[in-house]
């Protein structure tokens, strides 16, 4: 057989988004070598329109300049320049009502240094325009694209290398380059100074002041301003008038210090200044150093791109997460003022508020410490006086719901278990109910849902909670005048025993016969409504609550009328449940434990979907909102702010410093409109915004990861995808991720009894790798094989259905980092087959451990998950082969026709090693039972043929996969996927190609549909898919 011959093509690349440009009414990206187009009419999808692959080959885009004409901003055509590295490229942008046409003008320029700046400029005795450019040397070359010649390069007597370049002037002789030198300094310049018989040009002026490189640098000429972004995380504003005169005095008018890490770049608009750093934040700041906008959306650690789209007043982002954002840059519009007073006590002397609650989000409920209500009308700016109660005072419970048939009921609670509940239109008809013989702890309402047939307009679920842990069900209702028509009691419920033992939140289902609540304990439950309330089998919640881990709290234990017929005991920790919701088709909860949850009913048992947490710092979830469109926002508290955050835009859409949620507040919201008050300092404060839907962020490309993703804590998280068609999806496909099992390495060392004998586990400890070990027999569970950094492989048994993993064995053979682990399968003489694992450590070596007979020990761990069983010694393993000096970052493995096995492997010295091993099968006797079969050290791995390649690539190979037996395919470091071929005499280059993707990671691999091909995906700092054909 020949040797294969094929060609490489990238099919998918999400990568950093390095630059940005705003042409007319699109938004023109760049993308490793593509470059993305996108339209931004108002009113139409943003979506993208063209796509045009590779435009500078193997280089990444960094700048895009349009050649500026008077008629440019309405014109339907216009020129581009786009550069990146030593790459050069121009072309014509057209466009039409339905599509855009790119014409090439010339094709990639290769220059013999860096491209930091471009800058069109006119050249005398020449109809079209040329290229100023300015490279990394700080030189500056006048360049003919048209013909692809450098018709003249000058050079500054400040010879040394610069990180950022800024070229002013409309053609050679009033062309100046502000460049940012490794000194930490701008040097300013004129190229046309130069002379034919030297071609060094002095530096005219020179700006100090940053203590760290320059990254970027902008120039306002109708203010004669400069600004310069620097590592020292700042950002400077010179005053340098005109640059063409070398005379005028320099100031530093403004130093701008607010982001957390370096800023990476700078733009100067007519009112204000706009930085973007590796903080992943873009700041809007004034001219006075005030910070007025700063937007916080991209994953990760980095924005990349700015572009500004002036008309509009957009600014557009591009992240290292390879998303694009648009931003308004005028903000929200607030009326009046966005933070009111109302200024309660110069209306009222009957108290001072205690409590309150937004019925929507132009009414406002006010409860006092004397017992009296009052009412404030946020459109017409009113209070009015409603009721007052003297044995309200004090203690001051208050709720109120807005029907959807009209009206509004109000209730109240107190010390002695009295509820009042009277609708707003008529507090004189109000009815006093003794519920309780103690304290009522919580009044909640709750609507039926739209499914349920016993729904009514004017109807309503009102459930208090009370002593003992007794919730009452109440049905009120209003006539058809809005006065209060009936109030009867429904059912009653008995929450579980634990310290604080009351209900915080309640919904019903469409099912019509469950409601689920969660309690001030943390925990979730789920009740059947009206008749269907009984007694649960000791089978129906024994399972479950066993499972529960250990708590000080008294026997959670509740039997017999109104108990729960399921419960997921402190599901949000201890602090408590805030709210449960129910959006289409599933349950979503909040709480104080600073995380949101996704559940679903499954046979009248809640199940757990997946659990997240936003952003940092946010730990006291008060609740979620979901809009019309399907969009979810979370509402919390992060220290002392209340905050409205998306999950969609990863931002904080709401920051309003009300002093945390241990006082009195409310929520309310319309499409237009988002209200949140709150009691501070004996006043009721208000906090409203009216927005404007045009100025929402928007999302032009979703993110990918922000961060490479290498390895993971010393915390294992098991979860299931489930794929649905769905035909409302742009994909057609709909993805469930839900949470199976999590397995801490310490969980082992807490539960031993003499615990201080031991060691403890490396609290430092990483898994390097995960592989699952596929068992030819039918054994129950899932066996997870893992590569740790402490020195050890160990195995790990899942059981799906009781979604729990434990420990049953290990070995430190290698003591030191294991970074790659790998299975085989063997056939075995007596028709069965063994198991043979494969380990790789930063020493070089691989080890080989038959662990057939490990693995037909799982029944017995199975059946006795309760007892604590130390894990078994894998043992010494079968062979140990040296085939790197250093670390192996890659393993392969793949079974020959023979019966053999090619291991290919990677190493920290950019080689590669494969090595046939073949694996002889120890003499297993028949017997009636697996204890029968004895595995002996007679199992014999052995190598029969190796090969290597020494200097394979320039770097570290991350990614190695064994296509077939004569192909082998490599990633690295050094950004090159290369093919090889293998024969009898070892490997031989096939072919290589750049990858996109840097510091990469991981690669695998798989065969086309046809089989004709294969694909390769590689991820790092991006994720690429390239096809190999051959």
């Amino acid at each position: 057989m020949g040797s294969p011959r094929g060609k490489a093509d990238s099919l998918l690349l999400l990568a950093p988004i390095t630059a940005l440009e705003c042409v007319g009414d699109r938004v023109v990206a760049g993308e490793g070598p593509n470059l993305l187009i996108y339209c931004l009419k108002t009113g139409g999808q943003l979506v993208v329109t063209q796509f045009v692959p590779s435009v500078l080959h193997h280089y990444y885009i960094h700048g895009i300049r349009e050649l500026q004409s008077p008629a440019s901003a309405q014109a339907s055509e216009t020129t581009l320049a786009i550069f990146g590295s030593k790459g050069l490229r121009v072309l014509t942008l057209s466009w039409g009502e339905e599509a855009v046409k790119l014409t090439w003008l010339s094709q990639l320029c290769e220059l013999h240094d860096w491209i930091w700046d471009l800058h069109w400029i006119q050249v005398p005795g020449k109809a079209s325009p040329a290229l100023a450019l300015a490279l990394g040397h700080n030189s500056v070359v006048l360049y003919d694209h048209l013909h692809q010649q450098a018709l003249q390069e000058v050079h500054c007597d400040e010879v040394c290398m610069i990180y950022s370049a800024c070229l002013v002037g409309k053609d050679w002789q009033e062309l100046v380059l502000v460049a940012g030198t490794v000194f930490n300094q701008l040097v300013i310049w004129h190229p046309a100074d130069s002379t034919s018989e030297k071609r060094r040009v002095g530096v005219e002026r020179r700006i100090s002041g940053h203590a760290g490189v320059i990254f970027s640098i902008c120039y306002l000429e109708n203010k004669g301003l400069l600004a310069s972004a620097s590592d020292d995380r700042s950002v400077r504003v010179w005053r340098v008038g005109d640059l063409r005169s070398p005379h005028n005095l320099v100031q530093c008018v403004l130093v701008c210090y607010g982001h957390q890490s370096r800023v990476w770049s700078v733009k100067l608009l007519d009112n204000s200044i706009i930085s973007i750093g590796e903080d992943s934040a873009c700041i809007v700041w004034n001219y006075v150093g005030e910070i007025v906008q700063n937007f916080k959306g991209h994953k990760g650690r980095s924005i990349r791109a700015v572009a500004i789209h002036k008309t509009q007043a957009w600014v557009v982002t591009g992240g290292a997460d390879s998303g694009i954002r648009l931003w308004p840059l005028k903000g929200k519009r607030l009326l009046d003022n966005s933070l009111l007073p109302l200024d309660f006590s110069s209306f009222t002397k009957k108290g001072s508020p205690k409590a309150l609650t937004l019925v929507s989000p132009s009414w406002l409920l006010v409860m006092t410490d004397l017992g009296a209500v009052y009412l404030y009308d946020l459109t017409v700016k009113q209070w009015k006086f409603i009721l007052d109660d003297i044995s309200y005072q004090s203690y001051s419970l208050l709720t109120a719901v807005e029907l959807p048939g009209g009206g509004v009921v109000c209730a109240l609670g107190n010390l002695e278990g009295h509820v009042k509940i009277f609708s707003l239109g008529y507090p004189q008809e109000a009815r006093d109910l003794k519920l309780y013989k103690g304290k009522v702890h919580n009044l909640s309402w709750v609507p039926r849902q739209p499914q349920d047939a016993g729904r009514d307009a004017l109807c309503c679920a009102l459930f208090a909670s009370g002593p003992e842990g007794v919730i009452l069900w109440l049905d009120i209702s209003l006539g058809p005048s809005g006065r209060l028509n009936k109030v009867e009691e429904r059912w009653r419920y008995v929450l579980p025993l634990c310290k604080h033992r009351w209900h915080t939140c309640l919904t019903f289902l469409p099912q019509g016969d469950l409601l689920v609540c969660g309690d001030r304990r943390g925990s979730l439950l789920l009740f059947p409504c009206g008749e269907a309330a009984a007694e649960p089998s000791g089978e129906e919640r024994g399972d479950r609550e066993s499972s529960s881990s250990a708590d000080s709290d008294e026997d959670r234990g509740a039997s017999g009328e109104g108990a729960p017929i399921d419960l997921l005991f402190g599901i949000h920790g201890k602090q408590g449940v805030t709210s449960v919701t129910f959006h289409r088709g599933y349950i979503y909860s909040t709480g104080r434990d600073g995380s949101f949850q996704q559940l679903c009913v499954q046979g009248r048992r809640l199940r757990p979907l997946w659990k997240r947490k936003p952003c940092k710092g946010l730990d006291w979830l008060a609740g979620l909102s979901f809009s019309p469109d399907g969009n979810l926002l979370v509402l919390g508290f992060h220290s002392t702010d209340f905050v409205v955050w998306s999950p969609s835009t990863h931002e904080k859409l709401h920051v309003v410093p009300c002093g945390g949620g241990h006082r009195s507040w409310g929520y309310a919201h319309s499409p237009d409109t988002m209200v949140f008050a709150y009691i501070k300092a004996g006043d009721v404060l208000v906090y409203e915004v009216h927005e404007e839907r045009s100025c929402c962020p928007a999302v032009l490309k979703e993110s990918l990861h922000g961060r490479e993703l290498t390895c993971v804590r010393a915390e294992m998280q098991c979860y299931q995808l489930l794929v649905t068609p769905d035909p409302s999806t742009q994909a057609g496909l709909a993805c469930q991720l839900t949470h199976l099992v999590s397995h801490r390495l310490d969980e082992h060392w807490d539960r031993q009894k003499n615990k201080h004998k031991v060691i403890k586990m490396d609290p430092e400890t990483r898994y390097m790798s995960i592989v699952v070990v596929t068992s030819p027999q039918q054994r129950p569970g899932l066996v997870l094989a893992a590569a740790c950094s402490d020195g050890s492989v160990r195995l790990f048994l899942v059981d799906e259905l009781a979604r729990k993993a434990q420990l049953f064995a290990e070995s430190f053979y290698h003591q030191r980092c294991v970074l790659k682990i790998q299975t085989l399968t063997y056939e075995a003489g007596t028709g069965t087959r063994g198991v043979v694992l494969c380990s790789a450590a930063t020493d070089g070596s691989i080890a080989f451990w038959d662990i057939t007979a490990i693995l037909d020990r799982a029944p017995e761990v199975l059946e006795s998950p309760g007892r604590m069983q130390p894990p078994c010694d894998l043992g010494r393993p079968c062979l140990t082969v040296q085939a790197h000096s250093c670390g192996v970052n890659s393993l392969h493995i793949r079974e020959t026709r023979t019966g053999q096995y090619l291991v290919a492997s990677g190493s920290d010295d950019g080689s590669i090693h494969v090595c046939l091993v073949a694996v002889k099968m120890p003499l297993i006797p028949q017997g009636p039972s697996q204890e029968d079969r004895k595995f002996t050290p007679e199992t014999h791995v052995h190598v029969v043929q190796k090969f290597s390649v020494v200097s394979a690539h320039a770097a570290h190979v991350t990614g190695l996969r064994v296509l077939r037996p004569d192909l082998l395919v490599s990633a690295s470091v050094d950004q090159r996927l290369t093919f090889w071929s293998l024969g009898s005499t070892g490997l031989a280059f096939v072919s290589s190609r750049v990858c996109h993707v840097a510091d990469v990671a991981e690669m695998d691999c798989w065969t086309s549909r046809s089989c004709q091909s294969y694909r390769c995906v590689l991820s790092g700092q991006g994720l690429e898919i390239v096809q190999w054909v051959g």
